[in-house]
């Protein structure tokens, strides 16, 4: 080897040393770190619409940077992401419990939209079903992962299974303030998702359910294309 090679070995050696007794030191606080950055994503995400730019220009640099916290975790302490859901088992029958809620979900859009006169989506929309469950994904792991999971980890009957569900569920529909569409159902979605996830601990359907789901609301019952939503001012 090299001394270059050496040296650089030694380096990346100390850093993973140094980010490991760091990583050490705020474990006992991460619980509330993480409900913190929660909370500021929800506060950027209600303040928002007041600065006048496009949402999209908050939901990339969001999509990064927590994108960027989970592969730090997944480096440092893998059992942490597979314990948020990021990971293979229960994905079967999460992904057919989902199914279910997305079957239900699609007929009760597909119904409303019936009733308002909706019209066909452009057919560009078939990028959203692509893109949205990136979004889906980021979404589902702070509602699910950081508040439901840490919700349960609460002491006696404030970790009670159901009430992190309408804990969580509500926090979901509020940060979707002020449109009582979104309110509405991301409150119903936020009801029936965490008990999935809190059975079979698996966010990959979910994210998707939240991304297909999401993309009907906006073209069937708000009639609106969520793409000219998040990209203009």
């Amino acid at each position: 080897m090299s001394s270059a090679a050496a040296l650089f070995s030694a380096t990346a050696r100390t850093a993973r040393a140094a980010h490991g007794r760091w990583t050490e030191r705020i474990d006992p606080y991460r619980p509330a770190l993480e409900l913190g950055g929660v909370a500021l994503t929800a506060g950027l995400h209600l303040s928002w619409p007041l600065i006048g730019l496009p949402r999209g220009v908050l939901v990339v640099p969001l999509v990064v940077g927590w994108v960027a916290y989970i592969l730090t975790r997944a480096r440092v302490s893998p059992e942490a992401v597979a314990a948020w859901g990021l990971r293979r088992e229960g994905l079967v029958p999460a992904s057919l419990a989902t199914a279910l809620v997305g079957m239900v979900g699609v007929a009760g859009m597909l119904t409303i939209g019936w009733f308002l006169g909706a019209g066909l989506p452009p057919w560009y929309a078939a990028a959203c079903l692509v893109v949205y469950p990136i979004w889906g994904l980021v979404q589902q792991l702070l509602v699910q992962g950081l508040v439901t999971g840490n919700l349960v980890k609460l002491p006696g009957r404030w970790g009670h299974p159901a009430l992190a569900t309408v804990v969580s569920a509500t926090l979901f529909g509020l940060v979707h303030f002020p449109r009582p569409e979104l309110m509405i159902g991301t409150f119903l979605l936020g009801l029936a998702l965490a008990p999935i996830w809190l059975r079979w601990r698996n966010l990959w359907p979910l994210a998707f359910a939240h991304g297909w789901l999401g993309t009907m609301i906006y073209y069937v019952v708000m009639m609106e294309d969520p793409i000219r939503t998040y990209f203009s001012a």
